[in-house]
């Protein structure tokens, strides 16, 4: 795999996993969330679509469930910074993968994802892209979400306001 060091996000991505690598001793199993530019499809503000921006197919991105909870603080309850966008979780039950059950997804992007019939409980999301996301039929509870949205956001239960900010608990 070579770098391309003009590209900060992909720098800053693998600075981040040698200190976390560095930082939890016995972790080196985790894996890092893709990078935006690894994912087929990616979300297109313009369309609220998830496209493929070689083919303009539209989709999904298939990413492995243990990819997306790699990135967790030392204490065990925060998961930050993890890129979930344009993925269907359609049914997911997101607490199967944390433990303990409270804790805090910290700037997840989520943009585009279907969340339709996924469960998540006991969890707290603090600064999360939904932009496009799809939230109708999300079964959620002890939840408190802080984030944005835009136009083509679903948000059932939760409110946008006018300048797409998301603030709901249940």
């Amino acid at each position: 795999m070579s770098l391309n060091f003009q590209n900060t996000h992909a720098t800053f991505v693998m600075g981040a996993l040698f200190l976390l690598a560095c930082a939890s001793p016995g972790k080196s199993e985790l894996k890092a969330s893709p990078a935006p530019s690894q994912l087929k499809f990616q979300y297109d503000g313009n369309t609220g679509k998830c496209v493929n921006p070689a083919t303009g197919e539209e989709g999904y991105n298939t990413v492995p469930s243990e990819t997306l909870f790699a990135n967790i603080n030392e204490s065990g309850t925060v998961y930050e910074a993890t890129d979930a966008h344009c993925r269907d979780f359609t049914g997911f039950n997101f607490n199967d993968y944390t433990k303990p059950a409270a804790v805090t997804f910290r700037n997840w992007n989520l943009s585009g994802a279907k969340l339709t019939g996924a469960s998540l409980h006991f969890i707290q999301l603090d600064n999360v892209n939904l932009s496009g996301a799809d939230m109708r039929g999300f079964d959620f509870g002890y939840v408190e979400i802080h984030g944005i949205g835009d136009k083509f956001t679903q948000v059932g239960f939760c409110q946008i306001d006018r300048d797409y900010k998301m603030s709901c608990r249940r």
